[in-house]
């Protein structure tokens, strides 16, 4: 199975958020050998179904998606699970995965706050 990453963020107007996304995608891409691709919910291109049809179209047949939201909003526990469900739909032979948001990796989350108080 060919697999590849899309990174969603939530999307801004801001230069400065897409250029924080755009930065941790060329970042990530230098260390895993998946192909990955940026993607926004809402506000901005690219969007989730633009990433995914780029994927698709380089023969990718598992997409894991990777959502950059911090806390279960609505976006997390609606929004993005009814996206999904939409894309296993139009794509039924594509195996879509969502990963858990970033607060619920509790481990992870707590070594970040440590090391920015430790600053």
């Amino acid at each position: 199975m060919k697999q590849g990453v899309i990174l969603l963020g939530h999307g801004s107007r801001s230069t400065a958020a897409q250029q924080e996304l755009s930065t941790l995608s060329s970042q990530l891409k230098k260390e895993i050998s998946y192909p990955i691709e940026e993607a926004n919910l809402e506000l901005t291109k690219p969007n989730f179904w633009d990433a995914a049809k780029k994927l698709i179209n380089q023969g990718i047949n598992k997409i894991i998606i990777v959502p950059l939201f911090l806390f279960t909003g609505y976006h997390v526990s609606q929004g993005i699970p009814r996206l999904i469900a939409d894309a296993k739909d139009e794509y039924p032979e594509i195996d879509f995965q969502l990963t858990s948001h970033l607060a619920a990796e509790t481990t992870l989350f707590k070594e970040i706050i440590k090391e920015k108080i430790d600053r």
